[in-house]
């Protein structure tokens, strides 16, 4: 019994090769030589032109899955089969990749709207040249961000035309313009006196009709003992106070590694969290501070006493820098605020605290050159 022929329409082409071993082209109707790419397990993938040119049969891809820009692509990729390139003109090949592609549409829009008043916009790819594409970018005066992504934009226009329309790309060889990054100049710590935190401490503390100010002032003492920023005051819990040992110590976890490290509890700070602790009813876990964000009762605290406005991260520096002053390793400094970078940072922003206007910091390194006198 003779088997029927199946029809070009149906009829599935499979390659013979073991690299394509399962994939499969199904013919698709109406179009001459556009043929569609299915997986082993029938998922639908790009076009395909399957044709016999000049007595050879070619295979080539499409790099699309929409069947109509499938359909215009058929003509010029013939024409490049054949020997003959197809046309385009700069504004149509960005129209072109526009459709083509999902990433970035705003970008490429962005790009084509200004292509719209270029002298070159409407003259065929193969003729336009890297440097009158650089005379028209530096027309445009665009900042250096912008310059750098008008380039990357275009030059993908261009990758994307070859080889269907050109040879190779005009801009492959177009050094983007240097970003100039700003010099970042580190503001040095305005951190408030010991007298002056403890009267912000006690301002808030003694405000009337405040439901709130006693977890206020608890939460910016500790941030000042401590020398903790106020995410890692969020995140501590009971459990995480050691009171315990030769040194107890307080294990925190950085908001931005999200690392644990852990500090020892300074005599000051040993002192509040015992009587906070009790105040609490000496629980084992749970968190230590009700209040998530102190900014408004600083605020309102420093306005009554006319001082600066202070911030929680200026009660950390004033911490850290009495730590330099009384001879703290800046290393340990560094273990102590959980960075890594063995007292780099800390070194680079509290140098200049530490020495410039500290006149008895500055006699006391000064001692530290005079030369020892023998014993005779």
């Amino acid at each position: 019994m003779q088997s029927k022929k199946a029809t070009p329409q149906t009829k599935l082409k499979t390659v013979d090769s073991a690299r394509h071993r399962y994939q499969a082209f199904k013919k698709v109707r109406g179009v001459s030589s556009l043929y569609r790419y299915y997986s082993r397990n029938g998922k639908a993938g790009s076009y395909y032109l399957i044709a016999r040119i000049k007595g050879v049969l070619k295979k080539e891809c499409l790099e699309t899955s929409d069947l109509d820009f499938a359909k215009k692509k058929i003509p010029d990729r013939k024409k490049w089969l054949k020997g003959k390139k197809g046309e385009r003109s700069l504004l149509q090949l960005a129209c072109d990749f526009k459709d083509a592609t999902t990433k970035n549409q705003k970008h490429s829009q962005w790009v084509i709207n200004h292509l719209q008043h270029c002298s070159f916009a409407h003259q065929n790819v193969q003729k336009i040249s890297k440097d009158e594409i650089a005379r028209f970018i530096k027309s445009l005066a665009l900042g250096s961000r912008s310059t750098n992504l008008f380039y990357e934009r275009l030059k993908a226009v261009f990758d994307w035309g070859v080889p269907d329309f050109l040879e190779e790309n005009p801009m492959s060889e177009v050094k983007y313009r240097m970003q100039i990054r700003r010099q970042v100049v580190r503001k040095k710590p305005d951190a408030p006196t010991l007298e002056e935190f403890c009267q912000i401490v006690n301002c808030i503390r003694s405000q009337k009709f405040s439901d709130t100010a006693e977890d206020s002032a608890d939460l910016v003492q500790y941030l000042g003992l401590a020398a903790q920023g106020v995410a890692e005051a969020n995140a501590l819990d009971w459990s995480h106070v050691n009171f315990s040992g030769k040194l107890p110590k307080i294990s925190v976890q950085r908001k931005k590694t999200k690392e644990f490290y852990s500090f020892p509890i300074y005599p000051d700070l040993m002192i509040f969290l015992r009587e906070l602790h009790s105040r609490c009813g000496k629980p084992k876990s749970g968190k230590v501070f009700k209040i998530l964000n102190p900014k408004k009762a600083i605020d309102s605290a420093c306005i009554k006493l006319n001082l600066k406005h202070y911030t929680a991260r200026n009660f950390r520096q004033m911490t850290i820098t009495n730590q330099l002053r009384k001879g703290i390793n800046p290393k340990k400094i560094a273990d102590w605020q959980g960075h890594n970078d063995g007292g780099v940072l800390i070194m680079e922003v509290y140098s200049e605290v530490i020495s410039e206007n500290d006149l008895d910091h500055e006699i006391r390194e000064v001692e530290k050159l005079r030369p020892q006198q023998k014993s005779t």
